[in-house]
């Protein structure tokens, strides 16, 4: 038993996989299309039997053709990648599916609800054009309002089995379709917050970068206006210091121990610039450059970078 579960997870898991092929920006899309036949396939595989056992031969035929149809679906998409083939295929079937339910049945039985359940799964889905969603939510109104409207008014002769079927297949019918909008609406919130970490950790890197760039107030005004930065400064102090025979001894030590010992000395001297208030500008090789008096105006730049030049000297 265990090993036949086993078989069939893997089986669903396998059913489940978005081929590498796919494409990032219609990672989503797919996937959704993908749980949403396989539902669809489990759903209407169910029907089959529940209504061969209540006697409606019709509506079990029409539910293996529903079987076929999804199946066909799930190896379309997975064999060609169509997805917009794949949603028009699948929104046809719900809506013919439904209205012939509505129509052997009647609107006691809650196969319209199922109509809603595209919609939001169309407005989930990540389409390159709103035409897609907004022609499905049109067609499922229009749908949802005739079959109404066809069963109160035009009293079709429907099939009678008694009070307490109807509030069973209304129960299911509903408890499904708000399963199936829960589980699309958690693989949409999944996606959405996968995309929200990416992005703010894009926007770390990109700000840490902007800051060993760029001093910190020029940075942040940068990102909040994008007119050009030109401001003027009365006087300022720059210092630029080199390390004395850098070159030969970078040829008898390894890469390593030389970087490590730069960033061991110029961590420290970025240390200093923030304990005098002054602005690292940049580093080049074994090259280190610091100054005063910019972006904020101070005046006593020249004595601030005076006393950083003689700690530097202590800290070598």
């Amino acid at each position: 038993m265990f090993k036949l579960l086993q078989t069939a997870a893997d089986l669903i898991r396998d059913c489940l996989a978005v081929p590498e092929s796919v494409p990032r920006y219609d990672y989503r899309t797919y996937y959704s299309m993908l749980i949403a036949n396989f539902m669809a396939f489990v759903l209407h595989f169910a029907w089959i039997f529940i209504f061969h056992g209540l006697g409606l031969t019709t509506l079990s035929l029409i539910n293996i053709g529903s079987v076929i149809i999804f199946s066909a679906n799930m190896a379309i998409l997975r064999k060609w990648g169509t997805i917009l083939t794949s949603v028009v295929i699948g929104s046809s079937e719900v809506l013919v599916h439904q209205g012939l339910a509505i129509y052997y049945l009647g609107w006691d039985y809650g196969f319209q609800y199922y109509l809603l359940v595209i919609v939001a799964f169309a407005f989930m889905m990540n389409f390159k054009t709103m035409l897609i969603p907004t022609t499905l939510f049109f067609t499922c109104l229009v749908s949802f309002l005739w079959f109404y409207y066809y069963v109160q008014y035009w009293n079709m002769p429907h099939v009678d089995l008694g009070e307490t079927v109807p509030e069973l297949f209304l129960m299911t019918n509903v408890t499904t379709a708000f399963t199936i909008l829960a589980m699309m609406s958690y693989v949409y919130s999944e996606a959405a917050r996968t995309a929200e970490a990416k992005l703010e950790l894009e926007r770390q890197k990109s700000d840490r970068l902007l800051l060993n760039i760029l001093p910190v107030s020029i940075a942040q005004r940068l990102k909040e206006d994008k007119s050009i930065i030109a401001d003027h400064f009365e006087s300022a102090t720059v210092l630029f210091s080199d390390i004395v025979g850098f070159t030969a001894m970078s040829e008898h030590v390894t890469p390593t121990e030389l970087v490590t010992y730069l960033n061991r000395l110029f961590s420290s001297f970025d240390d200093l610039a923030e304990k005098h208030g002054l602005e690292k500008i940049k580093t080049i090789g074994d090259a280190y450059m610091v100054a005063g008096g910019f972006p904020e105006v101070r005046d006593c730049h020249v004595k601030d970078v005076s006393a950083m030049a003689l700690d530097m000297l202590d800290v070598v």
